[in-house]
């Protein structure tokens, strides 16, 4: 096992989650199984295997396994791990072969970027880092940017980051083909998301850059997620006029070049008329 660590936060003290022993000791080992890093994973699906892409804050939960290592009953732990759903700590997604959890904002709480003074220091110099650190992440929490109202409404659990469908729109708009796995395309799209842009915001910049820039020569080797979904440029992008003409076919221009044929030598015979 990768002998990694992860950051809780003082105001768990306060929480509902922390009243309940079990309940706690589950939360705290939800946190510890969810993956630092997106990963591929195999899981046994009745005979055979099949493998399964997590992302940051993810994994793989059996009751059974769950049970195991956590000493509780198989059904105390499915029904503990509905109240830490209910209370919008994660997101559960099943099917009939297993269940995948998400963290929710594990990003937010498990930055990967380390904060400056939280690896280094003496033991004197802790407090003030702590202090620090705590008073970054309140301001991160108190961000509008980080909790959309959208976002607010199911309890500040931000929803899963559709790569893949972010990416796949882009290439088909673009006819492109970029992957959705590559670490730079994941990191762009990742933080303009937890600044609060969500599916729709990338789509958006997707058709209007696309048809801007698709047949131009010059600037289609600009239509790439670095450039999309780059922080200075992401928000201009996406506030563009988008009262946008289609790209005009070799056949609409030779029907329009004739009609305005057309329509000259009607005038001209009109006035000779």
């Amino acid at each position: 096992m990768d002998r990694g660590w992860v950051k809780l936060w003082r105001k768990s003290l306060d929480s509902q989650i922390w009243q309940n022993a079990e309940l706690w000791h589950l939360w705290c080992w939800c946190i510890l199984k969810a993956t630092h890093k997106p990963i591929w994973v195999k899981v046994r699906t009745g005979k055979g295997f099949t493998e399964v892409n997590l992302e940051r804050g993810q994994f793989i939960f059996g009751r059974n396994q769950a049970a195991k290592e956590l000493h509780q009953k198989p059904s105390s732990i499915y029904k503990r791990l509905l109240k830490l759903k209910n209370l919008q700590n994660l997101i559960i997604q099943d099917n009939n072969q297993f269940s995948i959890v998400t963290i929710c904002n594990y990003d937010l709480y498990q930055p990967e970027k380390e904060e400056e003074g939280t690896t280094k220091g003496t033991t004197k110099e802790q407090p003030s880092s702590t202090n620090k650190n705590k008073e970054h992440l309140e301001k991160e929490i108190k961000k509008p940017s980080s909790l959309p109202k959208k976002d607010l409404a199911r309890g500040g659990c931000v929803p899963e980051i559709p790569y893949k469908e972010i990416i796949d729109d882009l290439n088909e708009k673009a006819g492109k083909h970029f992957s959705p796995a590559t670490k730079d395309t994941r990191e762009h799209i990742n933080a303009r998301w937890r600044e609060g842009y969500r599916l729709d915001d990338f789509k958006q910049v997707n058709t209007v850059k696309s048809a801007q820039w698709r047949d131009d020569p010059h600037w289609n080797k600009f239509l790439r997620p670095s450039t999309l979904y780059n922080s200075e440029k992401f928000e201009g992008y996406l506030n563009e006029n988008t009262d946008i003409k289609p790209q005009e076919t070799p056949e609409d221009q030779a029907a329009r070049e004739n009609n305005e044929e057309i329509m000259r030598r009607l005038k001209e015979k009109a006035k000779h008329d």
